[in-house]
């Protein structure tokens, strides 16, 4: 066995967890990636919301759940795209999914391929953090994964510490997993699973 990167970790913890049906949020949408594996995990009948502030990032994610829908499974119907800032999710989702969102992802920093100076920052991810507490499910798993080399990712990777530390441990389990002899542009990754 290989000890797993965090972000394939995250995705291991959440394929084990997700089934079709559930409702799922992408956080940070990007090029699709974990848009497209959430939405391949909560097929058929599942739902993923997909945010981001950048519509280049859309149109890479919109693409690629194009050209990745197999025969039979339109991968693109399954989700919501939202040009707009995680921190602004509960302006955005419908009330139905409250209290009924299975897993949110976060994959912070900056779009790969995109403008670098154009980055997720700690003030929206914890608000966001903040408002998921009421739209997730009792089970519901948070995983948010923080890059800390760039300008600005360090502040972010504390100051999701500091949200998840300050959570009442009766209602929720936070994991933080990370190689503890990787490089300073090390990662991060934060599960929050509520009770």
């Amino acid at each position: 066995m290989v000890l797993p990167y965090n972000l394939t970790f995250s995705h291991d913890l959440l394929s084990r967890h997700l089934r079709p049906g559930d409702l799922v949020l992408d956080a940070t949408a990007g090029n699709g990636r974990d848009t497209e594996f959430l939405a391949r995990a909560v097929l058929p009948g599942g739902h993923v919301f997909a945010f981001d502030i950048q519509p280049i990032a859309l149109q890479r994610t919109r693409t690629r759940l194009v050209d990745a829908s197999p025969a039979g499974l339109d991968l693109i119907q399954a989700c919501t795209l939202y040009l707009a800032s995680h921190a602004d999710l509960a302006q955005h989702l419908p009330a139905a999914a409250r209290g009924r969102l299975r897993a949110a992802m976060f994959n912070l920093g900056y779009l790969p391929g995109g403008d670098a100076a154009v980055i997720t920052r700690a003030s929206g991810t914890v608000a966001a953090l903040q408002a998921l507490e009421s739209w997730m499910m009792p089970g519901g798993l948070i995983t948010v994964m923080c890059y800390l080399g760039h300008p600005g990712g360090a502040e972010e990777g504390a100051a999701v510490e500091a949200y998840c530390r300050g959570l009442d441990w009766r209602r929720a389990r936070v994991l933080r997993q990370g190689f503890l002899n990787e490089p300073k542009n090390s990662t991060v990754l934060y599960c929050v699973q509520y009770k």
